[in-house]
């Protein structure tokens, strides 16, 4: 086991026995503080009972910690992002060791350094537990070389604490023809040299305070040694040196291979900056460690939560939204694709129903009209045979004959009107009504009087359309004729506001009015044709005055 030198327990309390967490638990428990925390350099609020939110976007974190002043000396501090960093930082502080080369006339002429940070490979929690590792330091030598310095220094940094041990210094220097010179440095006592002397030959202590340089026995062997800096201050620093007269001597272009054993736990006290850039979404914890110079726990970690938020397009609730939107905008899309579907499936029944209704009604023409105007036909030429040929009898049946068949041509004539769709246009319309009126009026002996625009355009009608328009203008001019005894019936005809207007007046007798639940069965039968077609019927008339009946019916704007 080795053995502490009372002067290093006493005067730089280096902790070289086992580690008591008990101990470091108690009254020299240490407790870190966060001082502030940055976001892309502005200062950000924070707890350390609640998480930190990070917003997304944000580049770099900075988070600023120390312990308080009474501990700020002598308190080395490590820390870490869990989450992020695989282990414990350690704040910046290192120890170094040395090659200064100097010319005949004392001169420097290069440098070479080792540099130790954070924890050897053999440290073991405490110096006692830990094992020595091999470090190795070779240089080429400039032309000028003569002396060779070496020094261990604590000094790497101002803030530097902690605990570095050497021993078992070799040396080969290779000249320039290939000869080689081995040499050793010892590190405390020799061989049988029970006692320790605090500044062994070859060595000086140096530094702003060089009390942190110890020699510590080990017990690999009798009188073996190891030499300390043992750090504790984060303002004061120590060094092992040569004496100038126990320089190392060399020569030009000499090649200088220096190995010894170490074991160190170095790292920086003082204030901390922990900088982080360009964190991932998620969760983290931040956690800060304060612990003795040589790296012993003072207490439990200090812990600060973070949340980086993700992205807009990464949050859940926006995954929700745009799920609940796809969804929505789903259902509605089918619902109006269901819609559309219907609305196509109803109006090819629409279709079927207006084709099947134009069929009957077809039937229903020639059944009634053509039908019955035949069957007459048909008994009036039985009568016929029976007559005496040339007498009154059979000329009357001659002649009435004549007049059913010439009937019978109109009728055929307005139902393929009616049906042919090249017809299918409000010009086509207003053509038919004005021979129809004409020729019926003539033979009525009563005046037409026809008031149609120069131009309707080619304002589109269905055959049904036409087929009511027809009837119903066609019973207006029957009426008034049969019922008004005019003497000039006008038939005007308008378009305006895509609204086709067909008026039929007389100047006859006229009648008092009624409302349309009164109406007889000419103006009913009118009244339910422009119903049919979604028109509409209008009558005025007054005893005296004539009577006027008007035809209107919503229609598409010309093409």
């Amino acid at each position: 086991m080795w053995r502490l030198n009372p002067l290093l327990l006493g005067a730089l309390q280096v902790c070289t026995v086992a580690w008591d967490p008990l101990a470091a638990a108690g009254p020299e428990s240490v407790q870190p503080a966060v001082r502030s925390l940055l976001l892309d350099g502005r200062e950000s609020s924070f707890s350390e009972t609640r998480p930190v939110e990070v917003p997304h976007g944000v580049r770099d974190v900075q988070i600023r910690f120390d312990v308080d002043t009474a501990h700020k000396e002598t308190t080395r501090l490590r820390y870490r992002l869990v989450g992020h960093d695989e282990g414990w930082r350690e704040l910046p502080g290192l120890m170094r060791a040395a090659v200064t080369v100097f010319d005949l006339q004392g001169a420097v002429v290069s440098a070479a350094t080792a540099q130790m940070q954070g924890a050897s490979a053999g440290w073991a929690r405490a110096l006692e537990h830990s094992r020595f590792s091999e470090r190795v330091l070779e240089t080429t030598l400039p032309e000028t070389a003569h002396l060779a310095q070496l020094e261990f220094v604590s000094g790497g940094a101002e803030t530097t604490l902690g605990l570095y041990a050497f021993t078992d210094i070799q040396g080969d220097i290779t000249s320039a023809d290939g000869t080689h010179r081995l040499f050793s440095i010892a590190c405390g006592g020799g061989e049988g040299d029970p006692s320790l002397p605090e500044t062994p030959s070859p060595w000086r202590r140096n530094g702003s305070r060089p009390q942190m340089a110890a020699v510590q026995a080990i017990e690999r062997g009798a009188g073996s040694a190891a030499m300390l800096l043992g750090d504790t201050s984060t303002s004061a620093y120590a060094s092992w040196r040569l004496n100038p007269g126990d320089r190392i001597p060399v020569g030009p272009r000499d090649k200088l291979l220096l190995s010894w054993k170490e074991c160190y736990s170095v790292g920086g006290g003082g204030a901390g900056l922990a900088e982080y850039r360009f964190l991932r979404p998620g969760r983290y914890r931040f956690e800060v460690l304060a612990t003795s110079p040589e790296g012993e726990p003072l207490g439990s970690p200090l812990q600060l939560a973070l949340s980086v938020r993700p992205p807009l397009w990464q949050e859940p609730w926006t995954w929700a939204l745009v799920a609940a939107l796809l969804g929505g905008g789903s259902w509605l899309l089918s619902k109006r694709l269901t819609q559309k579907r219907m609305q196509l499936a109803l109006a090819e029944l629409e279709r079927q129903r207006a084709l099947e209704w134009e069929r009957s009604r077809i039937a229903q023409d020639i059944h009634d009209d053509l039908g019955a105007n035949l069957a007459q036909i048909g008994m009036l030429s039985e009568l016929i045979q029976s007559d005496t040929p040339g007498s009154g009898e059979a000329l009357m049946h001659l002649d009435e004959i004549f007049q059913r068949a010439h009937e019978s041509g109109r009728k055929l004539d307005e139902i393929v009107w009616a049906i042919n769709p090249v017809h299918d246009t409000a010009e086509e319309l207003v053509g038919y009504l004005a021979r129809f009126a004409q020729e019926y009026l003539r033979l009525a002996q009563v005046r037409f009087r026809l008031d149609v625009p120069p131009q309707l355009g080619d304002i589109p009608l269905s055959g049904v359309q036409r087929h009511h328009l027809f009837l119903a203008v066609k019973e207006a001019v029957h009426n008034a004729v049969t019922h008004a005894a005019p003497r000039e019936i006008s038939l005007r005809i308008r378009f305006e506001t895509r609204s086709l207007s067909i008026s039929v007046a007389d100047d006859g007798r006229g009648f008092t009015d009624k409302p349309p639940a009164l109406y007889t069965r000419g103006s009913a039968g009118m009244l339910q044709r422009m119903l049919k077609i979604n028109g509409s019927f209008h009558r005025v008339s007054r005893p005296g005055a004539g009577t006027s009946v008007t035809f209107q019916l919503a229609v598409p704007a010309s093409v």
